[in-house]
Formats: structure tokens, sequence, C-alpha cells
């Protein structure tokens, strides 16, 4: 629990897991609150709706190749699902990562709201780009409420924290690889 918030899991070749419960020890629990994001690079992994993880229309996840689930601890080591990008309560594939590119000038990027939560920033080269607001357009907006995960694959890439994107302690984040 104090290694982050954003966990691959490794299913060793394993085709057929189940996650019921995480963290089940009370010292292992993480505070009522904290969300992680629980990415997939397998597909098979199932997460059971249960008394321990509540999932949207009680529907279970099961992952497909780079997926993920993220959820919100709750009380008495219990967590609710945030989002997830796999497939939806129908059985509707919803995408996987998603590409955000880098705008043609400025810092205000643009992530494709439709295509998932968690996205992949395509730096095209450069390592010297700042982010200070996303989807800045109207129609582009995320739903309040919404988490999402940026995942870099290069360094140097800044978040800086503004009056539209607050980040803890307030601290700049800067990617490293």
């Amino acid at each position: 629990k104090n290694e982050g918030n954003i966990f691959f899991l490794d299913m060793q070749g394993g085709t057929d897991q189940t996650i019921i419960r995480l963290n089940q020890p009370t010292a292992d629990r993480f505070d009522s609150g904290t969300v992680i994001t629980l990415m997939f690079t397998d597909a098979g992994t199932r997460v059971r709706h249960s008394g321990y993880i509540k999932l949207k229309n009680s529907a279970d996840f099961v992952s497909v190749p780079f997926s993920s689930i993220t959820l919100m601890a709750d009380t008495g080591g219990t967590w609710k699902e945030v989002s997830r990008n796999n497939y939806d309560a129908s059985g509707t594939h919803t995408g996987s990562v998603a590409i955000c590119f880098p705008p043609t000038s400025g810092y205000y990027w643009t992530c494709p709201k439709n295509e998932g939560n968690i996205f992949f920033l395509d730096m095209q080269g450069g390592t010297d780009q700042t982010i200070i607001r996303l989807n800045q357009p109207t129609a582009d907006r995320f739903d309040s409420g919404t988490v999402i995960t940026l995942m870099f694959t290069d360094a140097g890439t800044r978040v800086r924290h503004s009056g539209y994107i607050k980040l803890k302690n307030s601290a700049d984040f800067v990617s490293v690889p």
C-alpha cells in the first residue's frame, strides 16, 4: 500500500485468475478515499463483484490486453468501482489505452474523452513539454468526478499545478522514463 496508486498485475501466465478482495489484513488496508488503478497486460483476469469489491451494476470486470479498472477504498477493507476501460455492463468493449497528442502550440492538451480513462502521452520526440490544462473546450471536457491516468514513456514532461490542474502539495509533476 505504500508503493503508489497504479499497479500492474502480473498474472504470470495464468489466464483464469479471480480477484475477490484486496489487502485483507487490517494493517495492509488503504485509507478510505484512496483511489487505485489495476492495470492488466493480459486477458482473462476477473475482478469479481463481491461484498468486498462493489462494481458498477454488479458487473464483474474481465481484463482484455492493456485494460484497467480504477477503485476507491471505502470502509472496512471494501472497494467501490470508479471506472473501467474494457467492457461496460452490457458487454460492449469500451477500448483500452488511448493516445493523447501534444497541441500544435501552447499548453492546453486534449485527450479523447470517449476512448477510456488511461492515456499514453505521445510527446512526438519533444522532451520539454508542459501541460497546464486538459480538454479546455467545453465539448471535450470530462464529466465531473472522472478519474484519468496519464502515462509517460519519456522523461521531462511537466504537468504544472495550476488553476486547472490541482496537484498534491501544489507541486509540479515531471515525468521519468
